[in-house]
This record gives C-alpha cells, structure tokens and sequence, in this order.
C-alpha cells in the first residue's frame, strides 16, 4: 500500500489549512487509524498537484506555524504528539539539528537547513523516503519563499491561487453529489466560462439572469445559483481579484 503521504503528493502529511490551500489544495482524503489507546482515529490530510506544492506548502506551514519553537516541541505538536520522541530522535539524526535547537526563520528560509530537515520529516511519514530529488526539494523551497516557479493560472490549472471558475466547479461539482440519483439539468457551458470576460455589471447581470430560469426547471438548481451568483459579483466587489 502506497503510504498516504506520498499518494497524496503530501511529504509533511499536513493537514488541509491556509498553507496547504496557497500551493493548490483543494481536496483531501480520510485516514482511519487505530490509536496507541487502541481506539479507531480519524484525520484529513491535504492532498497536492505535485510533490513540489506539497513541499512548499509544508515549508511555508514550518515558517508561519513554527518558528521560535524548539525543534522536539515543534515536532510534538506536528505529529500531534503520537511518538513525538521517537519523530524528534529520526529526524534530529537524519538533518543533524538538535532537538533543543529552535526553528528560526532564517533556518526555515535557507535551503542548506530546511531541505534535509523536511526530508527527514517526510521520511517519518511515509516509513521511508519520500519520492522526490533533491532538485524537487529545491523547487519547493524556492516556490514556498519566492513563488518564481508557481505555475500561471489558467482554465484547467488553478494553482498556486484558485480562481473564481475552480470555484465555481467545485461549488457545481459538490451538489451534483449531493443530488446523486435526482434529475438535474445540464449546466450550459456559458455559466462556467471565465468571469473574466464579463466586462461590466451588465454582463454579470446578464448571466445570473440566464441561471435564473434555469434554476426554474429544478429546486437543486436554485442552491447552485445562489453559490454561482456570489462568485460572479465577487470579482466585482473586489475590483476584479480573486
């Protein structure tokens, strides 16, 4: 079985947050586990693009979260202190940093230190080494601290930063699900073009009046709507950021 860090182009296993969302999250998977208590547990963990995004992500999460904490403490608190001495000894003996050492953010930020410590994380979490080069490793730290190498956005690639039309899929996409065996009429193409091209409050008017009687042949419809609506004003209240 494919440890679910690696499956999940996640190397810290961290779960769905601010950071995970930055570098393009925007799903994750169940873990069901049993406890050292024996009791069964339960946990996200975020899932990535790529392992370079779950990298940076895991970088940006270590400067935000933890720096100024000793390291064994830091480790503590990511693991949610299940076999936290046993983390903090692999992962001190791999990177060479003591677990009395605190997390700066100078460390966090140079690639000579942070790099081997979150490989040596990664391979606690997986059981083994993550997957990933040392070029990878160098790609997801300039990502996470210059953002020179995030890929553009565009229709079907929305990472590092979604986008309204993501969105909206997704919003589309989770009643579609919930609505599972009901009839539902085809969203027409024109609802799910870029907002982009609306070039005026008219033209967002325009569209949500099109929804509107679409939404009339369908009550689960009508929440997609309102969900679609918010998101094609938004820009606009904005001034067109997203």
């Amino acid at each position: 079985m494919i440890p679910a860090s690696i499956r999940n182009n996640n190397p810290g296993a961290q779960e769905p947050g601010q950071s995970s969302k930055k570098f393009g999250s925007t799903s994750f998977e169940t873990l069901r586990w049993q406890g050292p208590d024996g009791k069964p547990k339960t946990n996200r963990i975020a899932t990535f693009p790529t392992p370079q995004h779950g990298a940076a992500a895991m970088f940006d999460l270590l400067e935000r979260k933890y720096t100024g904490k000793l390291l064994k403490d830091g480790i503590a608190t990511w693991c949610g202190s299940y076999w936290s001495g046993e983390y903090a000894a692999s992962v001190e003996k791999s990177c060479g940093i003591s677990g009395g050492q605190i997390l700066t953010k100078e460390l966090v930020r140079s690639a000579e230190h942070a790099i081997p410590l979150a490989m040596a994380m990664a391979k606690v979490e997986a059981g083994r080494d993550f997957p990933m080069d040392k070029d990878g490793w160098d790609d997801a730290h300039r990502m996470a601290f210059s953002e020179q190498l995030a890929p553009a956005p565009s229709a079907e690639n929305d990472v590092p930063f979604q986008k309204p039309e993501g969105r909206l899929r997704e919003v589309i996409a989770s009643y579609t699900k919930i609505g599972a065996g009901i009839s539902v009429p085809a969203v027409p193409a024109a609802y799910t073009t870029s907002v982009a091209n609306a070039q005026s409050w008219q033209g967002v008017g325009d569209q949500i009046a099109g929804m509107v009687k679409w939404a009339v042949s369908s009550p689960l419809a009508l929440g997609i709507l309102v969900a679609t609506a918010a998101l094609l004003a938004l820009p606009k209240l904005l001034g067109g950021k997203s």
